[in-house]
């Protein structure tokens, strides 16, 4: 409903900030404060954010794992450099709830621009995080985002942002505590450093068309403006050079025996983590081999007639296949 009122202040409740609350409320200020000044225990640019929630995996939402089955990533994943060894990761995190207008306006962008850097670079990795529903409707508003971007911006979605239901708060709390009402933003170095904290261009609009998509867009900028020096920064850790990473292999596929015989093919894939530094050209992360194909399964047709008596006389042979 694009004229609904953002309903977010209900869920945040009364000592937090709602997305309506007004321009003024928009404050970029850390530590954060309630609405009655006190300071509230949250990250703030210059903390670590590689230790913060160690070991709590979220679930994905949207999009689902590959593989197949749940798909669950944790902080650490993306906040512990392997650099020059490995790659080293970028993590930019969205705050929203669902039925916010500002939100879904911004969530949109966050979508599209999830995807443009994400291309090119797999190092950057995007957390949006939601609150105010169940799994199924996180999964409902991803998809809504995913879709509003590309009809709206032309991207086909690839494979971000991880989309994760944080209704238990936790990813809330750590990072984006009131006066941070949502949308909001934190960006994480290669060091797990949080090195940016803001809220987005549709900040304090109650309604959905009240703020423009051009208005809206400055979001892609912003994220862009932010990012790349970080990826600068990476860069010189390689001293201007380094390999494709990818994650590990995943399983052979099955055999394919389509074509018959005795011999098929099977393929199995791995995930780019990285690009090379220049040119950025990377192997194909598929590889097939051949396998053996079981024998065929054969159904015994009808049997032919007898042959004739190998003998006229006597004891003889008759035969049929």
């Amino acid at each position: 409903n694009s004229e609904a009122p953002c309903v977010a202040a209900a869920l945040l409740g009364a000592s937090l900030l709602g997305c309506a609350a007004g321009q003024d409320a928009c404050s970029a200020e850390c530590p954060p404060r309630t609405m009655e000044g006190v300071l509230v225990p949250a990250l703030c640019p210059g903390d670590d954010a590689a230790t913060t929630l160690a070991g709590v995996a979220f679930d994905v939402c949207h999009p689902a794992a590959d593989s197949g089955g749940a798909l669950s990533v944790t902080l650490q994943d993306y906040t512990v450099s392997r650099a020059p060894a490995g790659p080293a990761f970028i993590t930019v995190m969205s705050n929203y709830y669902v039925g916010c207008n500002a939100g879904r306006r911004e969530a949109n962008i966050f979508s599209y621009t999830s995807n443009l850097i994400h291309e090119r670079y797999p190092n950057v990795v995007f957390w949006s995080s939601l609150k105010g529903g169940s799994d199924s409707t996180c999964t409902t508003w991803a998809r809504t985002y995913e879709r509003d971007g590309a009809v709206a911006l032309g991207s086909a979605a690839i494979s971000q942002p991880f989309t994760i239901n944080d209704d238990a708060f936790q990813l809330r709390d750590a990072f984006f505590t009131a006066p941070f009402p949502h949308p909001s933003y934190i960006i994480i170095d290669h060091h797990g450093v949080i090195r940016d904290k803001f809220v987005g261009p549709c900040c304090g609009v109650a309604n959905y068309f009240s703020c423009s998509t051009s208005q809206a867009l400055k979001l892609n900028q912003t994220l862009h403006d932010k990012i790349e020096p970080l990826l600068k920064e990476i860069e010189a850790l390689y001293g201007g050079s380094a390999e494709c990473y990818y994650k590990e292999w995943q399983p052979w596929s099955t055999c394919d025996c389509g074509g018959g015989g005795e011999a098929g093919i099977r393929t199995r894939r791995r995930a780019l983590w990285q690009r090379a530094i220049g040119d950025g050209a990377c192997a194909r992360a598929e590889e097939s081999e051949a396998c053996d194909c079981p024998p065929a399964d054969c159904e015994p047709g009808d049997w032919t007639a007898w042959s004739e008596c190998s003998r006229t006389c006597g004891e003889g042979e008759q035969f049929r296949t």
